[in-house]
C-alpha cells in the first residue's frame, strides 16, 4: 500500500511539471491516474486537493464549467473532512475560476467565505494556545497553595516546638535554659527562611502575571498585525470591483465589503493602540503636513460608511493650506474615530460635516452630526475612564469603546484639547484644538 501511495504521490508531482511547462492535456492524464489511486486507498484529503488542481488547470485551458465541477467536488469531500486549509484553497480556486469567467458577484461571496474560513482557523489555534496557557497558570497555582500550606504546617510546628522548649526552661534551669536559646535561634532561623520563600514565591507569582500580561498583549499585537494586511488586500479588491463591475448589485455589494473593512481596519489600529497606551510605550513622530489634505484622505475612506446608511459625508474646508506640526498618523486615527462615531450615531440619511479652522497657533478640527445627541451624562464618560456606552448606534452597528477613549489619550499626547457640544436629539459637535506648532499653549478663543 505504501508503494501504491508512493506511486501517486509521483504521478501527482509529474502533473504539476507538466502544467508548469505548458502541457495542461498531459498534466490532466497524470492527475487522473493519481486519482484513481488515491480513490482506491481511500484518501480523501489527497483526493480534494487533486480535485483543486484539476480545476486551477481547467480554469487556465478556459474550461471553466468542467473546473467548477471538480471544485464543487472537492468542496464536498472538504466539508466533510473539516479542514479549514484545505476548504481555503479551494474557495480561493473558486474565487480565481469565477473572476475569468466573470461572474463577480459570485466571486465576492467565495472571497468572503474564504476570509471567514481563515480567520475560523487563526481563532482556533489562539483559543488552542489561550487554553494551554490557562492549564498551565492554574498548575502553577495548586503548586504555590501546596507550598503556603506546608509553609503554614511547618510555622505551626515550629510553634509547638518553641511552647514545648518554654516549658523546658521553666522546670530545667540554666541547661534547660542553653537548649531553649538554641531552640529560640533555630525557630528565628526557620521563621527567617520560610519568610524569605515567601517572599521569593510572592515575587516569582508578581513575574509569572507580568509575562502572562505581556503574553496577552503580545498575542494581540500578532493577531492585529496578521489582520491589516488580508484586511487591505480585501478592500482593494472590493474597491476594484466597485470600480469595474457593470451590475449595481455588485457594485452595491462590493461597497458594503468596502465599508466592512474599513470598519475591521478601524478596530484593529485601536485593539494596537489600546495596548501601547496601556503599557506607556505609544511614541509620536512629529512631521510637518497639510492638515485639509489630511482630512480629505479621511472623509474618502470613511465614504463607503456613509453610504451604505444613505448619509452625507462632506467637509468644509478653508482655501489657504494649513500645515500642521505633529504625528499625521495619530492625526488620521483621531479623526477616523470622530467620523466612525459620527456616521455609526447619526440616523440613515443624517449629515456629517467636518471642518478646519485656524486659532492664532492652534488648529481646530471639528466633526459635527445632526444624530441622536448627547446627553450630560454622556459626555462626562467622553473625559472619564468608562467608554461611551449610554448611546446606540442608529443601525445596530457593533461599537467596541475604544475610540473616544484611545482619542482622548492621544489628544493629550499631543497636548491639545478635546470639546463636546451636544444635547439629546440635537446632534454633536466634536472638536480637537490642536498647537499647530507642536509646543502647548491655552487656546485663544
Amino acid at each position: 500500500e505504501r508503494n501504491v501511495r508512493g506511486i501517486g504521490d509521483s504521478l501527482n508531482n509529474l502533473a504539476l511539471i507538466s502544467a508548469a511547462t505548458g502541457d495542461p492535456v498531459e498534466a490532466l492524464s497524470l492527475l487522473g491516474e493519481a486519482e484513481a489511486i488515491y480513490q482506491r486507498l481511500g484518501l480523501k484529503r489527497y483526493i480534494a486537493n487533486l480535485h483543486r488542481r484539476t480545476g486551477a488547470i481547467l480554469t487556465t485551458m478556459g474550461r471553466y464549467d468542467e473546473a467548477l465541477v471538480r471544485l464543487s467536488a472537492g468542496l464536498e469531500i472538504a466539508q466533510s473532512l473539516g479542514s479549514a486549509e484545505v476548504l481555503a484553497n479551494l474557495y480561493r480556486e473558486l474565487v480565481t475560476t469565477y473572476e475569468a469567467r466573470g461572474d463577480f458577484a459570485a466571486a465576492l461571496q467565495y472571497e468572503k467565505r474564504r476570509g471567514e474560513t481563515v480567520e475560523l482557523s487563526r481563532t482556533e489555534t489562539d483559543r488552542k494556545l489561550i487554553h494551554e496557557l490557562n492549564v498551565r497558570y492554574q498548575a502553577e497555582r495548586r503548586e504555590h497553595e501546596i507550598g503556603l500550606l506546608r509553609r503554614d504546617q511547618a510555622l505551626q510546628q515550629a510553634e509547638i516546638d518553641r511552647r514545648k522548649l518554654l516549658g523546658w526552661f521553666a522546670g530545667g534551669g540554666l541547661v534547660v535554659m542553653g537548649v531553649v536559646v538554641v531552640s529560640l535561634f533555630r525557630v528565628q532561623r526557620l521563621r527567617l527562611r520560610e519568610s524569605n520563600r515567601l517572599q521569593s514565591a510572592t515575587e516569582n507569582a508578581r513575574d509569572r502575571a507580568e509575562d502572562a500580561d505581556r503574553l496577552k498583549s503580545r498575542l494581540l499585537q500578532i493577531a492585529s498585525h496578521d489582520l491589516k494586511a488580508p484586511l487591505a488586500a480585501f478592500r482593494a479588491t472590493a474597491r476594484r470591483v466597485e470600480d469595474e463591475a457593470e451590475s449595481a448589485d455588485i457594485r452595491r455589494l462590493a461597497t458594503i465589503m468596502r465599508a466592512d473593512s474599513t470598519r475591521m481596519e478601524v478596530l484593529v489600529r485601536d485593539l494596537l493602540d489600546s495596548t501601547a497606551l496601556e503599557a506607556a510605550s505609544l511614541r509620536l513622530d512629529y512631521t510637518e503636513f497639510d492638515i485639509d489634505a489630511l482630512v480629505v484622505s479621511v472623509v474618502d475612506l470613511m465614504q463607503p460608511l456613509a453610504v451604505t446608511k444613505s448619509q452625507s459625508l462632506q467637509t468644509q474646508l478653508k482655501e489657504e493650506a494649513m500645515i500642521l506640526r505633529a504625528d499625521r498618523d495619530r492625526v488620521w486615527q483621531i479623526l477616523v474615530n470622530l467620523v466612525s462615531n459620527a456616521l455609526k450615531f447619526t440616523p440613515s440619511g443624517g449629515d456629517v460635516v467636518v471642518r478646519t479652522a485656524s486659532l492664532a497657533e492652534w488648529i481646530s478640527l471639528e466633526v459635527e452630526d445632526n444624530g441622536l445627541g448627547l446627553s450630560p451624562a454622556d459626555i462626562a464618560t467622553v473625559y472619564g475612564a468608562a467608554p461611551l456606552s449610554a448611546a446606540k448606534s442608529t443601525d445596530g452597528e457593533h461599537s467596541s469603546g475604544l475610540g473616544l477613549g484611545i482619542t482622548r489619550e492621544l489628544v493629550a499626547l499631543h497636548r491639545g484639547r478635546l470639546e463636546v457640544e451636544s444635547q439629546p436629539g440635537a446632534g454633536s459637535v466634536f472638536r480637537v484644538l490642536l498647537p499647530q506648532d507642536g509646543t502647548s499653549a491655552q487656546p485663544a478663543l
